[in-house]
């Protein structure tokens, strides 16, 4: 099984490697393989595209959506990456110092001005600036 979940996350020659000689993305791919290998319901990732690239985040977004669709698992996710969260996610919950700024679907949370100007940096005068 462990095999099969490494294929399924496209990383099956990692298994013949050392943990310490594989990259960054390849690392937290095992990470991830860890906590599917045992075909949850449901999974919780804390900042799982800290420290990845732009493309490497695509592909994580891939392959959350693949495990959501194909396996039909629930994911939590907590992130800062505004494009993966509207990606992945269909019920987003923003907090912003602690505090709940938002919530709904992608579209709204995206369009949302106090979201807009916590995360994206605009200034949509929701806070009086």
């Amino acid at each position: 099984r462990v095999h099969e979940t490494l294929d399924y996350l496209g990383i099956g020659p990692a298994i013949l490697r050392q943990t310490g000689t594989l990259s960054f993305a390849e690392q937290r791919y095992v990470e991830i393989a860890r906590a599917i290998v045992s075909n949850p319901r449901f999974l919780m990732l804390d900042e799982p595209a800290a420290g990845l690239s732009p493309n490497e985040v695509k592909d994580l977004d891939r392959l959350l959506r693949r495990l959501r669709d194909e396996r039909g698992v629930t994911i939590l996710l907590v992130e800062h990456v505004i494009s993966l969260v509207l990606g992945v996610c269909e019920q987003v919950s923003v907090l912003d110092n602690g505090h709940l700024i938002a919530e709904g679907t992608p579209e709204q949370v995206a369009n949302d001005p106090k979201v807009k100007a916590a995360y994206l940096g605009e200034d949509s005068g929701a806070d009086g600036h």
